[in-house]
């Protein structure tokens, strides 16, 4: 808690002390109320941090003692000089202090401490009448001497309860026969699962009201003498319940019959109940506040992109009864579908060929171009390696980026990404285009199943689905994606909606954001798959299938990026780093036994014209380094070019031999020498032998 600290004029001197003032407390009380050292309380005093009177002392003290100015105490320490002065509960303190914070406890001392500086001046009486003194009392504290009057007044009659401020006028404008507590307990019904209707609720009250009686107000949190009300104050959530105007009636107020409930049900947010009986999710789609957007003033400036579960049963390409999706671009300034797909199971793959739909020229359209932003979905295939790729878009409008790597399409494209948060449809415009077309234009065609149960034919079921198949009045999945394009797209596009103008119109008014196109040739590249494969010596393996080229070789053993497009695995696109390789075709295995001959040559002509190429390299590289290393500098400039009657290859091999043979002749000398040395040792053991022998002879 910060403590405030008010000032009062310092009195200089030695004072004498007014028995029983409470205005001024000794150093030893104030010590006790801080929680602090005197000593600590008379160095306050010293250096005029807190205001006191020096009056008559002890012996001991030096006929001197500090009597401390209680305002000018910390705001605790007031709130404790107060509770022990007026023999308040520091429950009630607490639980005041609670409800009304640092301010109302400030404003609480300003009238108790204004009230005492009346008694003092009166007991002391230094001024020649009443009305003087309140004067001077009600224009130091700011008030006028009417409003003192009233607080004295107050404080006579009821004590330090008469100023604090009023309890009973938050129970203004309560309902007479029904009460806090029961209101709170029909909100808590209310936000539970249970979803009880409003008589039973009303009964289980009736029933609470008969099993608790009078004791219902000792345990309510609204009745600030309550146990309850006190326990809140402690944890200073006090202040978060009204008071009850009907704690004094002994118990739960509950009204004859239950259209008071009804209309107090009524009464209340449709919001707190929506989202404790059917979550945040609902809530939030339905009840929360939402901001209205500026659409852009530019064509391409932003497209929203979304899939969409149409509400028709149709016939799949493999004769099942499914209902396709809807795979699409709309253009936020205009409304447009810029580019749309109707597809079985989407996917990436898909979703990238919408995109470049969306971008190419088209027949009989003027839709087209690059855009700025994408407002797309959060889920996996929007956000796949094919699209995004493993690298961030560089924003950099006007350029298309011509890196071939690891990037997905939005960035090879330089198209920036706005991800939707998930299961906020409100949130992508597109949402609600896709409610328009299936209203107005889907609901008439057969096997149209509605967005919700309630929407749904009442004679739809399975085996009339099935009935339709057989008969041919059911749509396959192509006829309806020529519907689609063909008559729904272009009725949606000239529809004017109540505005000006139609989508179509707008589109061709405003300018476009982006005047770069990419080549279908990038395009194509961009719609395939992307993988990181090591090139083996047989080739590249993908999908259990090998691949090669010729300019594969000088790859072997490294890493590459490899394309591909899952609809034509006749060939894939090899690419290190940035560069293009080459586009590696299959590679035709070979039979074990019985292959033509003029093929097993070829492939054999293959391998030494690559064995050749590698020793011509490290033949090139060696001279290169030979030339370096060994050239005179105090000579003439060689014809490098000049090539001799000996190869560098036999120089290099005869180079080779030489050194051998001078290994083998330092070996042969030191094996000679060593057989020398033996035979000299086995010559001397010998005449030492002999000359041994003579001796004993002669002996």
């Amino acid at each position: 808690m910060v403590y405030a600290v008010q000032q009062h004029e310092q009195l200089d001197g030695i004072i004498p002390h007014s028995e029983g003032t409470p205005l001024y407390v000794s150093t030893a009380t104030a010590a006790v109320l801080m929680d602090v050292s005197e000593r600590r309380v008379r160095e306050l005093c010293q250096t005029s941090k807190m205001t006191a009177m020096l009056v008559a002392g002890s012996d001991i003290q030096g006929g001197r003692a500090y009597m401390v100015y209680v305002p000018s105490l910390p705001l605790e320490a007031q709130m404790r000089h107060i509770i022990n002065a007026e023999q308040m509960s520091e429950c009630d303190m607490a639980a005041y202090h609670a409800r009304y914070g640092d301010e109302g406890i400030k404003e609480l001392n300003r009238r108790y401490f204004a009230v005492l500086d009346y008694k003092r001046e009166m007991l002391d009486a230094k001024h020649g009448s009443t009305v003087s003194a309140a004067e001077t009392i009600a224009s130091h504290n700011g008030i006028t001497t009417r409003t003192l009057y009233r607080w004295i007044s107050a404080y006579k009659d009821e004590g330090i309860a008469g100023l604090m401020q009023s309890l009973r006028k938050q129970g203004a404008g309560q309902s007479k026969t029904l009460c806090l507590m029961a209101q709170d307990y029909i909100r808590d019904e209310l936000y539970r699962d249970s979803k009880l209707p409003q008589s039973a609720i009303f009964s289980k009250l009736i029933k609470l009201q008969s099993t608790l009686g009078n004791k219902a107000c000792e345990r309510c949190a609204h009745n600030p003498s309550s146990l309850a009300s006190r326990e809140l104050a402690f944890g200073q959530t006090a202040d978060q319940y009204e008071i009850c105007s009907s704690s004094d009636k002994k118990g739960i107020v509950l009204p004859i019959n239950k259209c008071t409930i009804n209309r107090y049900v009524a009464s209340l947010p449709k919001g707190a109940i929506a989202y404790a009986q059917r979550g945040s999710r609902y809530w939030e789609a339905n009840y929360m506040h939402k901001i209205q957007r500026k659409k852009p003033t530019e064509i391409n400036a932003c497209w929203f992109g979304d899939n969409h579960l149409c509400d028709i049963f149709v016939i799949g390409s493999d004769g099942t009864i499914m209902r396709p999706w809807i795979i699409a671009f709309s253009d936020a300034a205009s409304g447009c579908f810029v580019g749309t797909r109707i597809s079985e199971n989407p996917n990436s793959t898909e979703i990238i060929k919408t995109l470049r739909d969306a971008i190419m020229p088209k027949q009989n359209s003027i839709i087209q171009g690059m855009v700025r932003t994408l407002y797309i979905d959060n889920g996996k295939d929007y956000r796949s390696k094919k699209m995004e790729g493993s690298l961030d878009p560089k924003a950099v409008i006007g350029h298309i980026d011509e890196q071939l790597g690891s990037q997905g399409a939005l960035a090879a494209l330089q198209i920036s990404v706005i991800h939707a948060q998930p299961y906020k449809a409100w949130a992508k415009t597109i949402e609600r285009l896709f409610g328009i077309v299936e209203d107005r234009w889907m609901r008439e065609l057969p096997g149209w199943c509605g967005g919700k149960p309630s929407e749904r034919p009442q004679d739809l079921s399975r085996a009339k689905l099935e009935r339709m198949a057989a008969n041919g009045e059911l749509l396959t999945i192509e006829q309806f994606a020529q519907i689609w394009h063909e008559q729904i797209i272009p009725a949606y596009h000239y529809e004017r909606y109540g505005n000006e103008q139609s989508p179509i119109e707008i589109y061709k008014s405003l300018p476009k954001a982006r005047q770069d196109m990419p080549s279908y040739d990038m395009m194509a590249l961009l719609q395939t798959e992307i993988v990181s494969r090591k090139v083996g010596y047989m080739g590249i393996r993908l999908h259990n299938r090998v691949y090669w080229d010729e300019r594969l070789q000088d790859y072997i053993g490294k890493e590459v990026t490899v394309r591909y497009n899952k609809d034509d695995m006749d060939g894939i696109t090899v690419i290190s780093g940035n560069r293009h390789i080459c586009t590696a075709t299959l590679d035709t295995p070979f039979a074990l036994v019985g292959e033509d001959k003029e093929r097993v040559a070829a492939h054999i002509g293959r391998q030494r014209a690559a064995k050749k190429a590698v020793r011509e390299e490290i033949q090139r590289t060696r001279k290169s380094v030979a030339l370096l290393r060994y050239r005179d500098p105090l000579g003439e400039a060689l014809d490098e070019t000049y090539q001799g009657g000996i190869t560098s290859t036999e120089y290099r091999r005869a180079a080779i031999e030489n050194a051998e043979i001078k290994v083998r002749k330092r070996r042969q000398t030191m094996d000679d020498k060593k057989s020398a040395d033996m035979v000299m040792a086995k010559m001397i053991r010998d005449y030492e032998q002999s000359k041994a022998a003579s001796k004993r002879i002669q002996v």
